[in-house]
């Protein structure tokens, strides 16, 4: 109160400056309201006046009671520089194995769990948006003999810290079989090439950020009774969305 405030000019270093003509100081004001007085230099009574950015870097003021020009060094006021890089961030699935081998197996036999490798996911979007992953599957096909994937059962394992996590886990899915019946879906018209309604590996908020390992994952394989013999072959299909 009673400074008297006249001059104001942007700084160099991204702050508003000004002079306090009755105050004999020079003030600094930051973007988020912190002001700081000084007075260091300043010829008492001077009257500081106008003032402005320079082309070295420093403020320059106009003091009218002693026909002077003076001069603020921002060095002095202990001004760091600032920077970051930003990369683009990424969404993506990574499986350790490229296929799942159910060995032989004879009509009416179902398959004991049968582990389907590590997964991890990444998540450094910063969208704002959940995401989550999943899995879908096609029918095991031997020339015009099919075994349903709707034979087959998933379990989707544990969830475990990463590197960079952020957040709370990612929630894991249940068991279940595959289905070819849910919203949307458009059946087994296909066999081999269509694929199940997605089965849910695991969900998790825009908050969750990182690198996540889901371990465990099992599918089981139950071979109906009467099926023809022959070498099966159909897919599992990984997706992660958000």
């Amino acid at each position: 109160v009673g400074s008297g405030p006249f001059g104001i000019a942007a700084g160099p270093d991204g702050n508003l400056w000004f002079t306090e003509a009755t105050g004999t100081r020079i003030g600094t004001i930051t973007t988020s309201g912190t002001v700081t007085e000084y007075s260091a230099g300043i010829t008492g009574g001077s009257n500081p006046a106008g003032i402005t950015a320079g082309p070295d870097g420093n403020l320059w003021f106009t003091e009218l009671n002693t026909s002077k020009v003076g001069t603020l060094e921002l060095a002095n006021t202990g001004v760091q520089a600032t920077s970051v890089t930003v990369e683009a961030g990424t969404l993506s699935i990574t499986l350790t194995e490229s296929s799942v081998d159910f060995g032989t197996l004879f009509p009416g036999h179902t398959t004991d769990p049968k582990a389907v490798g590590d997964i991890a996911y990444t998540n450094t979007l910063g969208d704002g948006l959940d995401w989550s992953a999943s899995v879908a599957a096609t029918d095991l096909v031997a020339g015009a003999n099919k075994i349903r994937a709707t034979q087959m059962t998933y379990t989707a394992g544990t969830v475990t810290s990463g590197g960079g996590t952020e957040g709370s886990a990612p929630t894991p899915g249940g068991t279940g079989a595959f289905t070819f019946s849910c919203a949307g879906g458009v059946g087994d018209l296909v066999p081999g090439v269509s694929y199940t309604c997605p089965f849910s590996l695991l969900t998790a908020p825009a908050a969750t950020q990182g690198t996540w390992d889901q371990n465990g994952n099992t599918v089981v394989l139950a071979v109906p009774a009467g099926q023809q013999p022959g070498s099966y072959h159909g897919f599992l299909q990984y997706s992660v969305i958000g």
